[in-house]
């Protein structure tokens, strides 16, 4: 089984499982991983996803003996049917141990980051004489073009530290526990509205690089989505009756 799943209330449990290949991604992974991310988001009672690694390592990156044994790592929605899927849902990133080359790219398509203080990027490319995909563009327009340069120019590792001063880490997690700080978060995010997640998380997603005009049409856009909701009533019922709301996601 080269994932494992699970479903905890509303979050979606997603870990890699090939400890033995320290996770790199094969064509089965990729296969797994496409009917898990489309469970995730078909499903309406799964509301966060949390993807992590087993065996003490987040992700070493693609299976370098896949490709030429004529395994198709990536798909349409990329590296492991992840790194260019397009979600409406929020997933969160695990990290322990090693998020090398590809399994950076994954972390940098996820939408929040929880890392132990003892993982490591990288983006080492470079080094085997190939290519990084959506690493190279999606780097730099998360930190300094500079900074992202040395990165992937060198090759070489940068601390979980160093990935949190950078803002490539949401948060820092003790080692061995950034999995239960990861879904506490998820358990956060989960209670809010489920209308008002994806609106946002989208807006977030859309607006990034407009001008204000273009951004504040895309906002009102969602706003009259989100108006049309049932949610979007309950919310303001709930706070003023002293309740806790009771979202329908609908």
């Amino acid at each position: 089984m080269t994932i494992e799943t699970k479903t905890d209330g509303a979050v979606f449990h997603i870990a890699l499982n090939r400890p033995e290949k320290r996770n790199a991604i094969d064509g089965a992974t990729t296969a797994a991983m496409r009917v898990a991310l489309d469970e995730f988001e078909e499903d309406l009672s799964l509301r966060v996803a949390v993807l992590t690694g087993t065996g003490g390592t987040f992700c070493s990156g693609a299976d370098l003996n896949a490709g030429p044994a004529g395994e198709r790592i990536r798909d349409e929605y990329g590296l492991a049917s992840f790194t260019n899927r397009p979600r409406k849902k929020p997933v969160i990133a695990a990290v322990e141990g090693r998020a090398f080359a590809g399994g950076f790219e994954i972390v940098l398509a996820s939408d929040i980051v929880v890392a132990a203080e003892d993982a490591t990027f990288a983006i080492p490319e470079v080094k085997r004489g190939v290519m990084a995909g959506t690493g190279i563009w999606r780097l730099p327009r998360s930190i300094p073009f500079a900074t992202a340069a040395l990165i992937v120019l060198t090759g070489d590792p940068i601390d979980a530290r160093r990935a949190f001063e950078l803002g490539l880490v949401s948060q820092l997690a003790p080692p061995g526990e950034a999995l239960a700080v990861a879904t506490s978060i998820a358990i956060a995010i989960a209670a809010n509205a489920p209308g008002s997640v994806r609106e946002t998380l989208g807006l977030m997603r859309e607006s990034l690089g407009l001008n204000d005009e273009d951004a504040n049409l895309l906002a009102r856009q969602a706003l009259s989505r989100l108006s049309k909701t049932a949610d979007f009533k309950e919310g303001p019922r709930a706070f003023v009756e002293h309740r806790e709301p009771k979202w329908t996601g609908e």
